[in-house]
């Protein structure tokens, strides 16, 4: 074998890693709470995982990247199931857009926040089994319980009522490459009071690649 047709350092490492995750028994999966959310006995069959991206920047020009946005992120998110050996999550994967340019154009995080909760209240009854539903009065019952409270938050850091970087302002900023991960962690339900991180407007500064993360 001459030296041209040796294997680069790249290929020796992808090798390498693919080895050790055959390796790794199935039971120790790296997204293992993400697929057991899926098998929730209350959730219809074909349930989908994935985060709710709202759209806050409409033009003509910023159609094509919109567009090439989703698909670069598409591709992440498989090329990361793909590492794990767990592309048998990514069928169940879909991005859930929520888009109008009416009301949404320039949005911030308050306006994101009220669109999220009414997605929320209109959606979250129909991934649920008739049977379940039929247990806890009907849609229209179910979806007056699962209206999210109005809880008053304080103003962002960008004119805000405190700089109390320990005060939860209901968002924060997480780098796209740690979608799945994000998500995956976030299945638990007091999650979001471990990972969550005051944003700090720096933060941006020092990142390449962020999103904003609410609830």
């Amino acid at each position: 074998m001459s030296a041209d047709d040796s294997p680069s350092i790249t290929e020796i490492i992808r090798q390498l890693r693919e080895s050790v995750l055959k390796r790794i028994p199935r039971d120790h999966k790296q997204h293992h709470a993400t697929e057991t959310s899926l098998t929730n006995l209350y959730l219809r069959p074909d349930t989908k995982w994935g985060f709710v991206i709202v759209r806050a920047a409409y033009s003509p020009s910023n159609d094509k990247l919109w567009a090439q946005f989703l698909e670069i992120f598409r591709a992440h998110v498989e090329e990361t199931l793909e590492v794990h050996d767990e592309l048998d999550l990514f069928p169940r994967h879909e991005f859930t857009i929520i888009e109008d340019g009416a009301t949404l154009g320039s949005a911030d995080s308050y306006a994101a926040r009220r669109a999220f909760r009414a997605w929320v209240a209109n959606d979250l009854p129909q991934q649920l089994r008739d049977e379940c539903l039929e247990e806890l009065g009907g849609f229209a019952q179910e979806r007056e319980e699962v209206e999210v409270p109005k809880r008053k938050f304080t103003r962002d850091w960008e004119g805000g009522e405190t700089n109390d970087d320990t005060e939860e302002v209901g968002w924060m900023y997480m780098e796209t490459s740690d979608y799945v991960d994000m998500y995956d962690r976030l299945t638990d339900e007091f999650a979001w009071h471990e990972h969550y991180q005051w944003p700090h407007r720096n933060w941006i500064e020092n990142s390449s690649q962020y999103v904003n993360w609410g609830r």
